[in-house]
């Protein structure tokens, strides 16, 4: 490996060797007569002088670092700080899990119109207007069993 890939590539010649070992388990026949081991050390030397053309030249640019300030005042965050964190906070998502399994069967035991509306706007997110075009039944009827289902549940909670 030394001799193909100069030491600024190790990196990712490391990683470009572990994806060649897995693409080995993934493809390696048992009855082909070949032993395991050999595969494998064909599979990664194979890729090494395949890849080995990539990596002469120039070497890499330094990784950016998430650590690193974004700019040189005292009290900078870091790049990091500037990634949008989209997920929904474990404890939010574990308050709603634990509403949902103590509400879902008392929805189960709404009556069939009251239930359907239910679902339909709080689990799968559509609009009452939304609900009413897909049932076939007029928008007052949709928000009236809405609030009748409703008032049903507050009842049992």
């Amino acid at each position: 490996m030394k001799r193909l890939i100069p030491p600024s590539y190790y990196e990712d010649a490391y990683q470009d060797g572990c994806l060649a070992v897995l693409s080995a388990i993934r493809s390696f026949d048992a009855e082909s007569g070949v032993y395991f081991s050999k595969y494998v050390q064909m599979k990664v030397n194979y890729c090494f002088l395949e890849r080995g053309r990539f990596y002469k030249g120039a070497a890499p640019e330094p990784p950016l670092s998430l650590d690193m300030p974004v700019s040189s005042a005292q009290d900078a965050g870091t790049l990091a700080d500037c990634i949008a964190d989209t997920a929904p906070p474990t404890a939010d998502t574990l308050i709603r899990q634990e509403e949902l399994s103590r509400l879902a069967p008392l929805v189960k035991a709404l009556p069939q119109k009251y239930r359907s509306i239910i679902e339909a706007h709080y689990f799968k997110g559509l609009s009452l207007a939304e609900i009413a075009r897909q049932q076939g039944i007029s928008p007052n009827t949709v928000s009236t069993w809405h609030r009748r289902g409703l008032a049903a549940l507050k009842e049992r909670l």
